[in-house]
C-alpha cells in the first residue's frame, strides 16, 4: 500500500527518525496507526463502559436482533421506558 503524506506529516515523520525516536518513517506511520487504535478502543471503554470485544459484541446481538422497527418519537419511547423501569427499586421518582 502507498501512503501519501502530507509536507507536515513527512516533516514530523523525519523529526522523529532524526530524534531516534524510531528508526525509519514507516516505524512512525507504523506506531502512529497503534496509538490511534488504543486511542480509539479507550475512548470506547471511557464513555460507553464497554471493551472493544463487549462493544462489537453488542452490535452483532443488535443486527442479529430482527426485523427494525419504524422510531415512534421521543414520547412514545420516554413512556416506554417509564413503564419499563417504574417498579425498578433504584428507580428515581419525580
Amino acid at each position: 500500500m502507498t501512503i501519501q503524506l502530507t509536507s507536515e506529516q513527512e516533516a514530523l515523520a523525519r523529526k522523529a527518525v532524526e530524534a531516534g525516536a524510531v528508526s525509519s518513517v514507516e516505524e512512525f506511520i507504523s506506531a502512529a496507526i497503534q496509538a490511534l487504535d488504543l486511542d480509539v478502543n479507550t475512548t470506547a471503554e471511557a464513555f460507553l463502559g464497554l471493551s472493544t470485544d463487549a462493544l462489537r459484541t453488542a452490535i452483532q446481538d443488535g443486527l442479529n436482533s430482527g426485523e427494525a422497527q419504524p422510531w415512534e418519537g421521543m414520547d412514545h419511547f420516554n413512556a416506554r421506558m417509564r413503564r419499563a423501569y417504574r417498579d425498578r427499586p433504584d428507580a428515581k421518582h419525580p
